[in-house]
């Protein structure tokens, strides 16, 4: 990056601490990215749902897809130091943001009569999450493009079965 170690150091402290600043950063633009796509002007709750999901299941479908930062860093991480504490809490944060972003969509979409009722939105968007995630990792090294759609078409027509 052309920066110096004493710059950098003099910066950031340490490169965890570089490392969690990065992880936070990243995880409040895809949030904000996330909740921009699922409060679309025009749409009903769940086609903004539905929109956002195949929005994250193009990006995990293309060709060289390099997957989410956090999804990628809790695949790599393993707390093996009292310090990877505070790297868990980072990525937790992150991670659970994203799920609260999908419950409040689910909440929203069981509200218009979109998705089930008898739905816990706070399970769902977990679930959502896990799914996501998944579909980011799988599509980091599936030569079937088609599995994150699959996946995401699948995850929509059970939100809506009882509905």
């Amino acid at each position: 990056m052309g920066v110096g170690r004493k710059s950098m150091y003099d910066t950031f402290g340490s490169k965890r601490e570089l490392a969690e600043r990065a992880m936070t950063r990243y995880g409040r633009a895809a949030v904000d990215d996330l909740r921009r796509r699922l409060s679309r002007r025009g749409r009903t709750p769940l086609q903004n749902l539905r929109s956002a999901l195949m929005h994250w299941a193009r990006l995990d479908a293309a060709e060289g897809s390099a997957g989410c930062m956090l999804g990628n860093c809790a695949a790599d991480f393993s707390r093996s130091s009292p310090q990877d504490a505070a790297t868990a809490d980072v990525l937790a944060a992150g991670l659970g943001a994203i799920a609260d972003a999908f419950a409040e969509a689910v909440a929203s979409a069981q509200a218009s009569g979109e998705i089930d009722p008898g739905l816990d939105p706070s399970d769902v968007g977990k679930t959502l999450l896990c799914m996501t995630q998944g579909m980011a990792l799988v599509g980091r090294v599936s030569r079937d493009r088609r599995w994150p759609r699959a996946a995401t078409e699948a995850a929509l027509d059970a939100l809506q079965r009882s509905a």
